[in-house]
């Protein structure tokens, strides 16, 4: 007999690709002759879900915590769901408190899939940054890592996107390898229009583009760096960058301050990126640290050739030296630039980031009913 599959999304609205992937999955899983319970807000318009939903009002900001706000809040439908076999089916760890409320009620089976490495995130960003430990950000740490370590133990199968990342949080949390699997994202998704597939015919680098947050995570200012190493070095290159965020002004500055402004357009973010990556020649994600990012499958899936920092999901996804550069070096960025300058390694790039498009070209959805079948 079937487990029935349970998921909740408490959130006011769909603001992430991690969220949009989610419901998503759960559809996809109903499709294929699965019984689905989604536990989603009233705000959410559900017309293109197959899934059962039980509709609530979206947890808000307040005092308490969201995790804690959102466990109050499914206690009751929990209380009501009966006696049956179920398979929880999880993204992100403020779900943490409800994963355990439904454990405990409903002897119910968990899969816990990491979308990020968040330790481990804001450990490399402050590292890099040089930024000092402070108490908060130590006590920060610790709550993640109290969390995760429950997470883990409460969880009957943990999903990951990249060996890094498991190995990664495996060793800080000690959990046993053969209790986790890794699926990486495909871009055999729904929200990789088939209009924009190859749509990039360059066959020189000429134009770059940045998409990301403007915040130090992002590393877009070392992106700039490298940018005036090109200009200072006769290699003008045209740079478009399209974000959002707190570091907006401060690159704003260094633009100004170093004459790139006929080079460089620092742009707001736009709704749907996929749509003009096509249009440059080459995309370059500087980030610190960054678990999967969407933009590198989205330039993957355009055939825009794409560069990258050489540590965490980013070396998985890209795989090759030829496209990958020192973390939080300009000079490194600018050098791997100034390659692609030629003619023969800007087409070897293309060839590379084509190979790789080709390796994340699988059905998703197929991998997760594996995982549950096998609980």
């Amino acid at each position: 007999m079937k487990p029935t599959i349970i998921g909740f999304f408490l959130r006011d609205e769909i603001k992430t690709g991690s969220h949009k992937r989610y419901l998503e999955l759960l559809n996809k899983i109903s499709l294929k002759n699965n019984k689905v319970i989604v536990i989603l807000s009233n705000t959410i318009n559900t017309e293109s879900y197959n899934f059962i939903t039980i509709k609530v009002a979206p947890v808000t900001k307040g005092r308490l915590p969201f995790s804690l706000k959102q466990a109050l809040k499914l206690l009751p439908i929990i209380l009501k769901l009966q006696k049956d076999s179920y398979v929880v089916l999880s993204f992100g760890e403020t779900n943490y408190l409800s994963l355990k409320l439904i454990k405990l009620l409903r002897k119910a089976k968990i899969i816990f899939a990491f979308r990020s490495n968040t330790f481990r995130a804001l450990k490399d960003e402050n590292d890099n940054y040089r930024k000092s430990n402070n108490l908060k950000t130590f006590l920060k740490l610790k709550k993640m890592l109290f969390i995760e370590k429950d997470l883990t133990k409460i969880s009957n199968k943990i999903i990951f996107q990249t060996a890094f990342d498991r190995d990664d949080i495996c060793t800080r949390t000690r959990t046993e390898i053969g209790k986790t699997s890794i699926i990486p994202n495909s871009i055999n998704e729904s929200w990789f229009l088939p209009e924009f597939r190859n749509t990039n015919n360059s066959n020189q680098l000429k134009t770059i583009i940045f998409l990301g947050s403007y915040s130090d995570r992002k590393g877009a200012i070392f992106l700039l760096n490298a940018i005036k190493i090109l200009h200072d070095s006769a290699h003008p290159i045209k740079l478009d960058m399209y974000g959002y965020g707190e570091e907006k002004i401060k690159l704003g500055l260094f633009i100004k301050e170093n004459n790139l402004e006929e080079i460089v357009q620092l742009n707001n973010a736009i709704s749907n990126p996929i749509s003009i990556i096509g249009k440059y020649d080459l995309m370059i994600v500087p980030s610190i640290y960054d678990s999967y990012p969407n933009v590198i499958l989205e330039s993957l899936f355009t055939g825009t050739p794409v560069i990258a920092s050489n540590n965490s999901g980013m070396k998985e996804i890209l795989y090759y030296e030829e496209l990958l550069f020192e973390t939080a070096e300009p000079k490194s960025i600018a050098n791997r630039i100034k390659t692609l300058l030629n003619h023969d390694s800007y087409i070897d790039a293309k060839m590379l980031c084509k190979k790789r498009a080709e390796e994340h070209n699988f059905i998703w959805v197929d991998k997760f009913i594996t995982e549950i079948e096998l609980l």
